[in-house]
C-alpha cells in the first residue's frame, strides 16, 4: 500500500513550486542535483544526434529514416492511396524541416562562453541551406493538410523566425549568441512556408469552407477526392495560418483557416461537444459519431486555447472554455481521471477504449491552469508507460488492457510530463523522464536511428522513424531536463505548436495573453487590480499536500485541505489508485517502487469533484420549482455586454468551476452561452430580502413590483374628461397624446417609511378639502396629501439644476405650509450622490409628500433593458446606524419613496414639462405580477451535475 504515515514525513517536506526541490535523503533514491539533471540532458542530446545524424546520412533528402535499413523512404508512388506513407511523405525533405528549430533549443541552452550554443547555431544555419537548396514544393504528391501544415509549414515558419534573429521581432532572449552566423539569410524559408501555403488553398474550395483532407501540390483536388475529414484535421492549422498571413501581409490564410475553425465549431452538439468525422461538402457529422479528447478531435481543444493565446482574441478561449466545459461534464469518468468517448448528442459512454494521442490532455490542461486534473490525468498515463515501457495505441480501460499494442514513438506524454515539471518542480517527473529515456534507448534504439514499436510485448519493430521524434519527442525531454534553457526566461513569449514547433511570438504581429502569474505566496496582492490579475490567469502551484486525520476524517476535499504537509506527487492519496486503473498488479509496483511502498500504509478511493454545475434557480431555494426551458424577455433579457436575470424563477444557471473550488465562471443561461468577456447581472430584487424581510409586513418591504405612471395636466388622462393640458382626449389632433406624453413604469418601494404600492384605510385617515383623504402626522407641523394607491394624482416637481440628486436643503424649510417648496407635492431626483435616508429626510422637511427615484440605466444596456429591466435594489437604511431607523419610523411614516429605472421617454417628459412649462403629474396604478410562462414538465429540483 502507499506510504503516508508518519515515518515518511521526512520525505518531501518544504516542496513548492517555486524551485526544484530535490527528494531528501532517503535509501534507495539519487537526489534530483543540477549536476545530474545536466547529465541526463546531455544523454537526451546524444539520443537526438544519434537520430538526426543517421538521417542525414541515410536518408536525406528523402522524407524520412528507415531505420533498421538504413535506408530514406518517401511517397509511395506505387499506391497513391496508402495513406500511412503519403499523408506525410510529400517528397520535400519532411523530417529536415521539422526538426529545424530543434538545433537553436539546444543553443538556447547556457554554455561557457556560448562556444557550444554557437555550434548549434551554425548546425542550424547550415540545416536552413540544405532546405533551401534541396525542398520544391512544386511536387506531384497527395500530401493530408493536417499533417502538412502541422509539420512542414510549422517548421518553415518558426526556422524563419529564429533565422531572423528573435531581437527583430522585439523578443531579446539570446542577444548574447553570434547570430552574424546567419547573416546571409533573407527570407527564404518565409519564401517556401508561402509557396506551400498557396499549394494547400485548393483544398478549403467547398461549399462550408471546410477543407478537404488532401491536396495535390501540383494539381490541387482531385475530383474523385473523399469529403470526410476529422475535426482536429479541419481546425488544426489556426497557428500556423495565422503567422504566414500576418509575416506576408496576406489575410487570405488567416480567414480561411477562422472561417473552417468556427464552421467546425458551429456545428457543435446542444451539450456543447464536437464530433470527429463530418462531410466537408454538407458539413454533416458521420454516423455513428463519437467525442474524445484523443486522436482526431485532440488539437481543437489545444488550438481553440493557443489560438487565444497568440491573438489575444476572446472568441478562441470562449470556444475552449465550453468546449472544455463539456469534456469535464461528459467525458471525465466518475473517478476522475478517465476521459471516456462519448456520444457528442446525448453524452452517454460510447465504448471504453482511448488512444495514446489524449495523453496531451494533463499538457494542455496545465497551460490552461487546470494544473490538478491534469496531474490526476498524467498518473493513468504514467501508470501504462510502466506497464509496457510505452503508450500503446489503444487501450481499454475497463478491461485495463492494451488492445493496440504499436508505440510509434509519439511525444504526447512526454510532451505533458515537461509542462507539469515547469509549473510543479515536482523531482516525480523527472523519473518520469528518466523512465521515458531509459525505455527508449533499450526498445528503439538501431545502429542508424530510432525505430517505432509494433508491439510493446514482444518488442517487434518496424522500419519507420517518424519526424516527431526528434521534433517532439526527444525536444520536450532535452527541455525537461534543461533547467538553465533560455526559453524558461521567455515563457510569455514562446509557445509549442501541435508538432512542437518553437513559435516565438514576433510583439508586432500577436497579441500574447498568457501571462506569468506570481505565486501569490511569495508576491501577494498589492492591489485590487493585481488580485484581479491572479484569479483571471493561471496560478502557481499549490503543491501536494498530504492530508491532517481529521481532514481524512471528515473526507474534505483536496482543494480546500489547509493543514497536512507538502509533499511530493508520489505521496498522494490517489497515486494508488492510478496505479491500479492503469492495470498495474500490486506484485509489479511493489517491484517498481520498493522504496515508496509499504504493506501497512494507506490509500483512498477519490471522491470527483465536479467541474459543471447546473442548478435550477428558485426564490429563496424553493426545491419545487420546475425548469423553464426558454426564459422569455420577462423573466431574461440580453443586453450590450451580457444578460440581465430579471426574474430568476425556473432559469438554469451552468457554472463552470477552476480547480481549487474558490471561484467559478457561467458558461450559460437559461437557453444562451455565457461568453468569459460577458456578465450576467441578477436584477430579482428577492436576492436581496433577507430572511426577516421576506416575511415583514408589507408595511415593511413590497414583495412585488406596481406600477405608477407620470402624465402631463392636472389628472390622469385615463380618468374620463380630465383637465389636461394639451392631452385633450376629444382633440382630434391629440388623439394619441395621453400615450405619448404619458410614462407608465414599474417602481419599487422603500423599506421604510409609506409604501405607495398599498392603500390607506379609512380609519387611518380623515377627510380633507375637496374629498382628499389626509394623513395625520404624530410629529409635523403641516398635514399633507398622501402619495400612494388609490389616492387623486398628485403634482410632481424637480429640484433645481445643481440639486439634482437632492442632496442638499430644498430651501426654506419653516413651520408654514405656504413656505414649504414641495409641499402637496413629490420630489423628482436621480439616485447617487448621498443616501436614501438623507434624500428623504431632506424632501419630508422640505414638505413633499413622496419622493421618487430614477435610476439612471448604464449606457451600454441596449433599448430593449431599458425598457424591460426591474429596479435594481430596494431602497433601505443603514442597519449600522443608531439614529437613521428611529428618525424614520417618527418622521417618515407619511413620506414614501420608490425607485424607478431611467428611461428615454422619462426623460423627455420631464424635459418637456419644464421648457414648455406643464405641469407633470403622478399616481399610482396598482401593484403587478409577471405572468408564469408554460413550462416543460421536466425534473428540476435545484439540478446539480
Amino acid at each position: 500500500m502507499r506510504w503516508p504515515w508518519l515515518s515518511s514525513i521526512t520525505v518531501a517536506i518544504g516542496l513548492t513550486s517555486s524551485a526544484t526541490a530535490p527528494y531528501p535523503d532517503v535509501p534507495g533514491v539519487r537526489p534530483w542535483t543540477l549536476e545530474r539533471k545536466l547529465q541526463i540532458r546531455n544523454v537526451v542530446k546524444e539520443l537526438w544526434d544519434h537520430g538526426f545524424n543517421g538521417y542525414m546520412k541515410y536518408a536525406f533528402p528523402m522524407d524520412e529514416l528507415q531505420p533498421l535499413s538504413c535506408t530514406g523512404r518517401g511517397p509511395n508512388w506505387r499506391d497513391p492511396e496508402d495513406h500511412n506513407s503519403n499523408d506525410v511523405n510529400g517528397n520535400f525533405s519532411a523530417t529536415l524541416i521539422d526538426v529545424l528549430d530543434s538545433m537553436p533549443i539546444f543553443a538556447f541552452s547556457n554554455s561557457p562562453d556560448n562556444v557550444q550554443s554557437n555550434k548549434e547555431l551554425e548546425r542550424f544555419s547550415n540545416a536552413v541551406r540544405d532546405v533551401i537548396n534541396h525542398v520544391s514544393f512544386d511536387v506531384n504528391t497527395k500530401p493530408q493538410l493536417f499533417e502538412t501544415t502541422i509539420r512542414t509549414l510549422g517548421g518553415l515558419i518558426s526556422a524563419h523566425i529564429i533565422a531572423s534573429k528573435p531581437s527583430s521581432f522585439g523578443l531579446h532572449f539570446a542577444d548574447d549568441l553570434d547570430w552574424s552566423i546567419l547573416s546571409w539569410y533573407n527570407g527564404e524559408l518565409l519564401d517556401l512556408a508561402l509557396d506551400l501555403g498557396n499549394r494547400l488553398l485548393p483544398a478549403f474550395n467547398t461549399p462550408t469552407k471546410i477543407p478537404y483532407a488532401r491536396v495535390n501540390l501540383k494539381h490541387g483536388v482531385p475530383a474523385n477526392e473523399t469529403t470526410e475529414s476529422c475535426t482536429a484535421g479541419a481546425t488544426s492549422f489556426l497557428l500556423e495560418f495565422i503567422l504566414l498571413s500576418r509575416l506576408t501581409s496576406n489575410p487570405i490564410f488567416e480567414t480561411v483557416a477562422k472561417e473552417s475553425f468556427f464552421t467546425v465549431w458551429d456545428r457543435r452538439s446542444k451539450l456543447g461537444m464536437v464530433g470527429n468525422t463530418l462531410d466537408v461538402l454538407t458539413g454533416d457529422w458521420t454516423k455513428e459519431e463519437v467525442s474524445r479528447i484523443g486522436a482526431g478531435i485532440d488539437s481543437f481543444f489545444e488550438y481553440a486555447f493557443k489560438g487565444y493565446v497568440m491573438t489575444g482574441e476572446k472568441e478562441y478561449l470562449d470556444v475552449y472554455n465550453e468546449a472544455y466545459g463539456a469534456v469535464m461534464k461528459y467525458s471525465l469518468g466518475y473517478d476522475g481521471f478517465w476521459y471516456r468517448t462519448v456520444n457528442p448528442t446525448t453524452g452517454n459512454v460510447a465504448y471504453s477504449h482511448i488512444d495514446s494521442m489524449g495523453a496531451f490532455w494533463p499538457g494542455l490542461m496545465v497551460l490552461a491552469g487546470d494544473i490538478e486534473n491534469g496531474i490526476k490525468s498524467h498518473m493513468i498515463f504514467w501508470n501504462i508507460w510502466r506497464k509496457y515501457s510505452g503508450i500503446p495505441e489503444s487501450f481499454d480501460i475497463y478491461n485495463r488492457q492494451a488492445i493496440d499494442y504499436g508505440y510509434p514513438l509519439r511525444p504526447e506524454f512526454v510532451e505533458s510530463t515537461y509542462f507539469l515539471y515547469r509549473v510543479t518542480r515536482d523531482p516525480f517527473y523527472l523519473d518520469v523522464g528518466e523512465r521515458v529515456l531509459n525505455d527508449l534507448v533499450r526498445n528503439t534504439k538501431t545502429k542508424c536511428g530510432f525505430a517505432t514499436v509494433a508491439n510493446l510485448v514482444s518488442g517487434e519493430r518496424n522500419d519507420r522513424m517518424e519526424s516527431f521524434m526528434l521534433s517532439e519527442t526527444l525536444k520536450y525531454l532535452y527541455l525537461l531536463f534543461d533547467e538553465s534553457n533560455r526559453l524558461h526566461s521567455e515563457h510569455s513569449e514562446i509557445l509549442f505548436s501541435t508538432e512542437g514547433h518553437l513559435f516565438i511570438l514576433p510583439k508586432n504581429l500577436t497579441t500574447p495573453t498568457f501571462n506569468p502569474t506570481p505565486d501569490p505566496r511569495n508576491h501577494p496582492p498589492n492591489s485590487d487590480t493585481e488580485q484581479h490579475f491572479l484569479t483571471q490567469n493561471c496560478r502557481a502551484y499549490p503543491g501536494t499536500r498530504m492530508p491532517s486525520l481529521k481532514e481524512l476524517a471528515n473526507k474534505v476535499p483536496s482543494a480546500t485541505q489547509k493543514d497536512g504537509l507538502y509533499t511530493s506527487i508520489r505521496h498522494r492519496l490517489d497515486m494508488e489508485y492510478a496505479r491500479n486503473l492503469g492495470g498495474i498488479s500490486v506484485n509489479e509496483a511493489i517491484q517498481d517502487d520498493s522504496i515508496w511502498w509499504n504493506p501497512n500504509g494507506y490509500c483512498h478511493e477519490p471522491q470527483p469533484e465536479r467541474h459543471i454545475l447546473e442548478y435550477i434557480l428558485a426564490p429563496h431555494g424553493h426545491p419545487d420549482v420546475l425548469e423553464d426551458p426558454h426564459p422569455s424577455v420577462e423573466k431574461l433579457v440580453k443586453v450590450v455586454d451580457g444578460f440581465i436575470v430579471k426574474d430568476l424563477t425556473g432559469v438554469r444557471l451552468k457554472i463552470k468551476t477552476r480547480s481549487d473550488l474558490r471561484i467559478g465562471s457561467v458558461l450559460g443561461i437559461g437557453q444562451h452561452a455565457v461568453s468569459p468577456n460577458q456578465k450576467v447581472y441578477f436584477a430579482d430584487r428577492r436576492l436581496l430580502e433577507t430572511p426577516q424581510e421576506k416575511d415583514a409586513p408589507a408595511q415593511s418591504l413590497s414583495p412585488v413590483e406596481f406600477e405608477i405612471r407620470l402624465f402631463l395636466g392636472s389628472e390622469s388622462p385615463t380618468r374620463g374628461d380630465a383637465n389636461v393640458k394639451k392631452v385633450a382626449q376629444g382633440d382630434q389632433d391629440n388623439s394619441n397624446r395621453d400615450s405619448k406624453y404619458a410614462v407608465t413604469t414599474l417602481a419599487v418601494a422603500a423599506a421604510f417609511g409609506d409604501n405607495p404600492s398599498i392603500p390607506k384605510t379609512s380609519s387611518s385617515s380623515q377627510s380633507g378639502k375637496d374629498g382628499q383623504k389626509v394623513l395625520t402626522p404624530t410629529h409635523h407641523r403641516q398635514s399633507r396629501p398622501r402619495f400612494g394607491l388609490d389616492e387623486p394624482p398628485i403634482s410632481v416637481k424637480l429640484p433645481v439644476d445643481d440639486n439634482s440628486y437632492g442632496c442638499k436643503p430644498h430651501g426654506i424649510t419653516d413651520s408654514s405650509s405656504s413656505q414649504l417648496p414641495f409641499h402637496n407635492s413629490v420630489l423628482l431626483i436621480k439616485r447617487g450622490e448621498c443616501s436614501f435616508f438623507e434624500k428623504m429626510k431632506l424632501a419630508e422637511l422640505a414638505g413633499a409628500s413622496g419622493v421618487i427615484i430614477v435610476d439612471p440605466v448604464p449606457d451600454d444596456l441596449d433599448i430593449l433593458a431599458k425598457l424591460l429591466m426591474k429596479p435594481l435594489i430596494i431602497p433601505t437604511l443603514d442597519q449600522q446606524s443608531n439614529s437613521e431607523p428611529s428618525y424614520a419610523e417618527k418622521h417618515f411614516s407619511d413620506v414614501g419613496m420608490v425607485l424607478v429605472v431611467g428611461s428615454d421617454e422619462l426623460t423627455e417628459l420631464t424635459g418637456k414639462a419644464t421648457v414648455e412649462g406643464l405641469e407633470l403629474m403622478v399616481e399610482v396604478v396598482g401593484r403587478k405580477r409577471l405572468q408564469e410562462p408554460q413550462r416543460e414538465s421536466t425534473v428540476g429540483k435545484n439540478l446539480m451535475v
